[in-house]
């Protein structure tokens, strides 16, 4: 990997070669920038979760609504911070208030909140020795979902503050599960499908583009016997039925747990021996334009063969 001042010097020299290239950002599609490696923006929706990937501290409210939201916003610029190369990005910046997100793979990912045709909006931007580029959305869309780039081998998310379960979905089927630091994902990977991640509220959001996967086999079969459930089990159950919305409702574009219910309360397509060890998770789903079909579902969570998944989706 290249160090640091290293970098910073070939970047000054590469703009000095290319001052009358400057790169902007499209005014065509106001969330969007694409650089010259294809780095495109992704602004990626989303049960129980590990302490550690959530964010502990309440922020004051003396803050500003970009510290507030965002951790890494809340704690001063480091000289690693500094974004080495300003013509990337188009509007108006403090250079005081970028923040080095992640690095890796050739590249350094710096957050850079910009003023852009009025409107103030969070910006990722990718800066490599051969290239650079940048991809906005506006603080409404950033509070809520984040914002993040992808391209040339990297992939880079930053979410708002309690934040929990990041699961990346590439074009082949492959997991990936990253681990969040300073409230962002990095990841070395292409065609990144599907990510999906769960809000501090619970919220289960996912965003899929072209390289999405589209085969999936729903399950709609009984088992012929269920396990005893493990103590406590519907914490566990509403984790294992927001993930599994990512593949059961694909016009979804978020997933909430509205109610969990022991199968005995409510009759399923099963036996009662298998009913009776049955929990029943009740889903509220949001769609990009709104479907009747869509506006709930309902999962069959059970204990199979020692673990505990979906096996039946009511609808």
């Amino acid at each position: 990997m290249t160090e640091f001042p290293a970098l910073r010097e070939s970047l000054v020299r590469a703009a000095a070669r290319r001052r009358r290239r400057r790169l902007t950002l499209g005014a065509a599609v106001p969330g969007l920038a694409v650089a010259a490696a294809a780095i495109a923006l992704f602004v990626l929706p989303g049960g129980g979760v590990p302490d550690q990937e959530r964010e502990a501290v309440t922020p004051s409210p003396s803050l500003s609504p970009l510290a507030q939201a965002f951790a890494v916003f809340r704690k001063p610029q480091a000289e690693a911070d500094k974004l080495p190369r300003r013509d990337v990005l188009g509007g108006t910046f403090d250079p005081a208030s970028s923040r080095l997100l992640a690095r890796g793979g050739g590249a350094y990912v710096y957050a850079v909140p910009v003023t852009l045709r009025g409107q103030e909006q969070l910006c990722l931007v990718d800066v490599r020795v051969a290239h650079a580029g940048a991809g906005c959305v506006p603080f409404s869309t950033a509070f809520e979902q984040g914002a993040g780039v992808s391209g040339g081998g990297v992939y880079v998310q930053l979410f708002p503050d309690g934040a929990s379960d990041v699961r990346l979905t590439l074009q082949d089927g492959t997991r990936l599960f990253p681990k969040l630091q300073n409230g962002a994902v990095f990841a070395e990977a292409d065609r990144v499908g599907v990510a999906a991640w769960t809000s501090r509220a619970g919220v289960r959001y996912f965003n899929r583009n072209e390289w999405a996967p589209q085969s999936v086999d729903l399950p709609e079969r009984c088992p012929k016997a269920l396990d005893p459930l493990p103590a406590d089990p519907k914490p566990k159950a509403a984790r294992i039925a927001l993930r599994a919305a990512e593949d059961l409702y694909r016009g979804a574009q978020s997933a909430e747990v509205a109610q969990i219910l022991a199968g005995p309360q409510r009759g399923t397509p099963c036996g009662p021996a298998v009913t009776g060890r049955t929990l029943e998770v009740d889903l509220e789903l949001k769609t990009p334009v709104s479907s009747d079909s869509l506006a709930q579902g309902r999962l069959l969570v059970g204990n199979v063969n020692g673990q505990l998944q979906v096996f039946y989706r009511m609808h």
